[in-house]
């Protein structure tokens, strides 16, 4: 029979195997993902948003400190002294009827002790109650940076999403022209073994698809990459597999051109316009604050002091006796004369709060001018990628006829390199229409307020 200690070591280390395997089992976990699902995913783990949260909790603490200083302050002081040699006072000598004699005299005790609680609490104070005001536009300034930085991760995400789409499907378009031209390779490399062709037919092509399975690697290469950023911006472990579940046929069938760039445009509804009227917003209040600056401030005390003293440090005999003392003051502080310095603070934030209007007027046109190109880069967008889908479809139907020409003979190899080239050619320019089209309708949406 096992003993009692060493079957619960045997079990202890058994539950830690099986946690560990579990563990291990979700890192490697597949997670799969839609372009909706992978924006959401990365707005809840993205590291740069996560620490705009982060900024936004550190300012709602800044703004609990702020109030804390308008409410009663209650503190406590303890002294203790020991009068190692008492001072000594040179007084008249009136008692023996001898006031021109000097005799020495010391007051006090060895020991003296005191302890007192003082509370203190503002009355009035004009920039104080101005930046009450100012906290609440500080706290929605934060929350309007979190907002921000969630637009932003959105944006970044869709874009590197459709990357890897792209990516994967040229890798895919090359991968298929590179069997192709192989097998190409094989029956021309018979023909010529038969003697019916020349060896620098053999030879054109194997330089072709040399070259073709180059760009294959070179293609998966950068969808991993691709992959890997964008886990990266998901805040996702980089080693982690995943899967996007969205094709480009279906992310594509979801632009309709004629009407997107019929939505009405609102620049006040734009996040970067609304961080800036905060700003001003804000800008406003701190002149304000300053103005109050030459207004009188009021503050009550009130305190308690107990106070021993003692010959012997006997301070904890409940029989000796503590002196008990209290006051209630009011302090009226009313500036006079500063030498100039809250005029130029005065300044300083009316220049401020100019500034301010002055951006916020000038991020508004330029708004509505990131708005009139947006949409007239998703218009040429489209029509560059509808003549480009024509275009390899015609460059495709070239490719294969030559191919079986020049199965049978009736034309070179090099003849295929060439047309082969030009299609490859005309490929890279549909990816690029369609690379620009995306992030053309990713930038009108978001001018939208639809990511």
């Amino acid at each position: 029979m096992i003993p009692y200690k060493r079957s619960h070591f045997l079990f202890a280390s058994l539950l830690g195997v099986i946690l560990s395997v579990f563990s291990a089992y979700g890192q490697d976990t597949t997670l799969s993902f839609s372009l909706a699902e992978a924006q959401e995913y990365a707005v809840k783990y993205n590291l740069t948003v996560k620490n705009t949260r982060k900024d936004l909790e550190h300012a709602e603490q800044q703004i609990k400190q702020y109030l804390s200083t308008g409410l009663p302050q209650v503190n406590s002081n303890l002294n203790y002294q020991d009068n190692l040699a008492l001072r000594t006072t040179l007084l008249p000598d009136f008692i023996n009827g001898n006031p021109d004699k000097k005799i020495p005299v010391q007051f006090g005790s060895q020991h003296t002790a005191d302890f007192g609680v003082t509370v203190s609490q503002m009355v009035f104070n004009g920039p104080f109650i101005v930046g009450l005001e100012a906290t609440r536009i500080l706290r929605l300034l934060n929350e309007q940076n979190v907002q921000k930085s969630e637009t932003d991760i959105r944006e970044m995400v869709a874009q590197t999403y459709y990357l890897v789409l792209i990516g994967r499907q040229t890798e895919q378009i090359i991968e298929e022209n590179y069997q192709n031209m192989k097998k190409t390779l094989e029956d021309t490399r018979k023909m010529y073994e038969a003697g019916f062709i020349e060896d620098i037919s053999v030879d054109q092509l194997q330089v072709s698809v040399t070259s073709l399975e180059n760009a294959v690697k070179s293609a998966r290469r950068q969808v991993i990459a691709s992959k890997r950023l964008l886990k990266f911006q998901m805040g996702i472990n980089l080693e982690r597999p995943i899967v996007l579940t969205d094709s480009l046929d279906h992310l594509l069938a979801g632009i309709h051109v004629p009407s997107i760039v019929v939505k009405p445009f609102r620049v006040d509804s734009q996040i970067e316009y609304k961080v800036a009227s905060t700003r001003e917003h804000l800008a406003a209040i701190n002149l304000k604050k300053e103005k109050f600056t030459y207004m009188p401030s009021l503050n009550a005390n009130y305190s308690n002091q107990w106070a021993a003293m003692r010959n012997t440090f006997s301070f904890f005999d409940p029989n000796e006796k503590w002196y008990y003392s209290s006051f209630l003051g009011v302090t009226l502080s009313i500036p006079i004369f500063s030498s100039g310095f809250r005029k130029s603070n005065v300044g300083m934030r009316r220049i401020e709060l100019e500034k301010a209007s002055i951006n916020k007027e000038l991020l508004s046109e330029n708004l509505k001018l990131q708005y009139e190109q947006a949409r007239d880069n998703l218009v040429t967008a489209w029509e560059n990628f509808l003549a480009e889908e024509k275009n390899v479809t015609l460059a495709k139907k070239v490719v294969d006829k030559t191919s079986l020409k020049v199965s049978a003979g009736t034309a070179s190899s090099l003849d295929l390199t060439q047309v082969n080239n030009q299609y490859l050619q005309t490929e890279t320019r549909y990816f690029t229409a369609m690379i620009d089209l995306l992030k053309a309708k990713i930038h009108l949406d978001r001018l939208l307020n639809q990511m």
